[in-house]
């Protein structure tokens, strides 16, 4: 059996799908960062999206063509957060951490408000999702470390920030906190009494032992994960949240989930992922 199945990041390219270019918030937003454009073409990104609404946009400005992402926040609704967060991007650029650069409104503002959502917007990177080849996996295990380091390099202040509002948000990491037996057991009698299974109940009665198995594991190495280190730690790392160009690491990107944890569970999870 391969120890790593096709998922739904298994797909590398990026694709957009055409929008309107005349969308009311489109303008509206822009306007705050150019005093004269022309929107020539605007694209949305063609997968669902639930941390964001990412739009790829083709400007003229001044007679310069100018192709810059606009990004709508979905899982984030906290200002105060966002700014944050913003600003946290910028930090890490400063110890030349592969991330995005945020693009400033002619007011020095990072996010403009509208219609009850946050925007902000950022150079476009001509890109595509990680493709595992020995070039790939080099450049991104260098990037981690890089933003690992720059993670360390920060006043504490910071890490206390991020502890305080990573428990705003209402995601996975903050729904299932952590796991027992009895959670898979209980898991595992709920499904057993379904009349009719699908594919899916089936699959999930046939791994129920293993992850029986895997607590176990852990339990038993407790005191050992407990002495680990807790840092800042990216959290989602994953093949759609780095862009590439071939081999090169343009950007790791998608901070939201950011929170304090043990950097070895960061990198243990991007090996699964990216295995």
């Amino acid at each position: 059996m391969d120890l790593f199945q096709p998922d739904n990041f298994s797909v590398s390219t990026i694709r957009y799908k055409t929008t309107d270019v005349d969308l009311p918030f489109l303008k509206t937003i822009l306007k705050q960062y150019f005093k004269s454009f022309t929107i020539t073409q605007a694209l949305r990104l063609d997968r669902h999206e639930n941390n964001s609404e990412n739009y790829q946009i083709l400007v003229d400005v001044d007679g310069v063509s100018r192709r810059i992402l606009l990004r709508k926040f979905k899982l984030l609704q906290d200002s105060e957060q966002i700014h944050f967060y913003l600003h946290f991007l910028k930090t890490l650029r400063t110890f030349g951490v592969p991330v995005s650069d945020v693009l400033e409104t002619q007011g020095g503002e990072l996010m403009l408000a509208y219609d009850d959502n946050h925007y902000t917007v950022f150079p476009f990177i001509e890109s595509d999702y990680f493709v595992p080849t020995d070039g790939a996996l080099r450049s991104l295990a260098q990037g981690v470390a890089m933003m690992h380091k720059a993670f360390n390099a920060l006043p504490e202040h910071v890490m206390s920030s991020i502890a305080i509002l990573s428990k705003r948000l209402n995601n996975y990491f903050n729904k299932v906190p952590t796991y027992s037996a009895e959670d898979f057991l209980r898991m595992r009698d709920i499904v057993s009494k379904k009349i009719e299974k699908n594919v899916d109940d089936e699959f999930v009665l046939q791994h129920i032992p293993r992850c029986l198995e895997l607590v176990k594991e852990v339990e038993a190495r407790r005191a050992e994960i407990d002495a680990l280190p807790r840092q800042l730690i990216h959290e989602d790392l994953h093949p759609h949240n780095v862009l590439f160009a071939g081999d090169s690491l343009r950007a790791i990107i998608d901070f939201d989930s950011v929170r304090v944890g043990e950097q070895a569970r960061d990198v243990a999870f991007a090996l699964y992922r990216f295995g």
